[in-house]
């Protein structure tokens, strides 16, 4: 298996980015950073760390997600799937594609548009919502 390392660039031509993080999420990390530095791993500055103090592995966050998936009877999920789930969130909150763009590092709107916008409702749902679209305004 291939060695993975942590790097301080990113992979795509788009460059750093800043990330929207809701306030819930903030307080949840705030929390999460309080824990670590109370245990006193916080020193090496990553959010999720093993008892031994070195960071977990990017599959162990897979195996804990999936793992969280199979305890709620949730479909097993990817970091990719939640990445389009997140694009796919703000595309239906009405964000602008540009910002989304710029928020996911794609250099392009039609790769966010092409690549990573998909329902996330049922049948039903979308049918609905077709037929609140386009009612008949009084």
């Amino acid at each position: 298996m291939k060695e993975r390392k942590v790097v301080d660039y990113t992979k795509s031509c788009a460059g750093d980015r800043t990330v929207y993080v809701p306030q819930d999420a903030r307080k949840l990390v705030k929390q999460i950073i309080k824990t670590n530095i109370d245990n006193g791993t916080w020193k090496i500055g990553y959010l999720f760390i093993r008892d031994n103090g070195e960071r977990i592995q990017s599959h162990s966050f897979l195996t804990a997600l999936l793992t969280c998936c199979k305890k709620l009877n949730k479909t097993n999920r990817s970091m990719h799937k939640i990445r389009k789930t997140y694009i796919s969130a703000l595309i239906e909150g009405n964000i602008n594609i540009n910002e989304i763009r710029k928020q996911v590092g794609h250099e392009d709107e039609r790769k966010t548009l092409r690549n990573y916008c998909f329902n996330r409702y049922t049948k039903n749902q979308t049918e609905e919502q077709m037929e609140n679209a386009l009612k008949l305004k009084a």
